[in-house]
C-alpha cells in the first residue's frame, strides 16, 4: 500500500524521510504488522506534524500504544489527568525521578492531544480544554515541591493573589491548613512577629 499517494507533493519526500526513519526504529517487521488504516494514518501525522514523527521515532513502542489505545477519541478533563500524574508519580523516590515522569508524561500527552487534534478532528474547544486540565495538573505537580519546602510548618496561607484551585490552596488543604486567597494588601498589612488570626474568610491581626 502506498500511504505516500495521499500525501501532498510538496510534503512526500519529507514524510519519505520520516516513514524510514520510523521503520528503522520501530522496525521493518512491527511496521509491516499494522494493519492499513494504522499505516495511513501515521504517515498522514507525520506529513501533518514534525511533532509527532519525531516522538514516533524517538519512542516507536509508545507511538504505536497511543494510536491504539481503545480511549483515544474520549476527552480528558482535570480529574483524569490528576489520575494520570498520580500513577506517574507513584514510584518516583526523589525529584530527578519525579521531573523525569513529568517530561515523559508530557511528552506523551502532547501527542496525544496534537493526534487527536490533527487525525480525529476533534474540535478545538475540546482540544483546548484539554491543554489547559493538562497544563494546570503538570503546574500544581511541578510547583508542589519547592512550595511544601517553604509552607510545611506554617499554621496558614496568606496570599494577594490567586483562587481557591491555585497551588497555594491546593498545597494547605493537603496540609490541612487554613489558606486565604486574594487577600489584597497582605504583603504591607502583615509584618514580621504580627499575631496573625485567620477567622473563616478573614484575616484578623493584634
Amino acid at each position: 500500500m502506498n500511504t505516500l499517494a495521499a500525501v501532498p507533493a510538496v510534503l512526500a519526500d519529507d514524510t519519505a524521510r520520516l516513514l524510514e526513519r520510523f521503520t528503522e526504529a520501530a522496525g521493518a517487521a512491527t511496521l509491516k504488522a499494522l494493519d492499513a488504516d494504522t499505516v495511513a494514518r501515521l504517515t498522514a501525522a507525520f506529513a501533518k506534524s514534525l511533532f509527532i514523527a519525531e516522538y514516533a521515532i524517538r519512542c516507536p513502542p509508545a507511538m504505536l500504544a497511543l494510536v491504539a489505545a481503545p480511549d483515544l477519541g474520549e476527552a480528558r478533563d482535570r480529574a483524569a489527568y490528576d489520575a494520570l500524574l498520580d500513577t506517574a508519580l507513584a514510584a518516583c523516590t526523589d525529584t530527578a525521578a519525579a521531573k523525569a515522569a513529568l517530561r515523559t508524561l508530557r511528552r506523551a500527552e502532547m501527542v496525544r492531544i496534537a493526534w487527536r487534534d490533527l487525525e480525529l478532528g476533534v474540535d478545538v474547544d475540546t482540544i483546548m480544554a484539554e491543554l489547559s486540565a493538562f497544563a494546570d495538573a503538570v503546574v500544581t505537580r511541578a510547583v508542589t515541591p519547592a512550595l511544601a519546602v517553604i509552607v510545611i510548618g506554617c499554621a496558614a496561607i496568606i496570599s494577594e493573589t490567586g483562587r481557591l484551585l491555585d497551588h497555594g490552596a491546593a498545597m494547605a488543604r493537603e496540609l490541612g491548613i487554613p489558606c486565604i486567597v486574594s487577600c489584597r494588601d497582605a504583603w504591607s498589612q502583615l509584618a514580621d512577629g504580627m499575631i496573625v488570626s485567620i477567622d473563616n474568610d478573614r484575616v484578623i491581626t493584634r
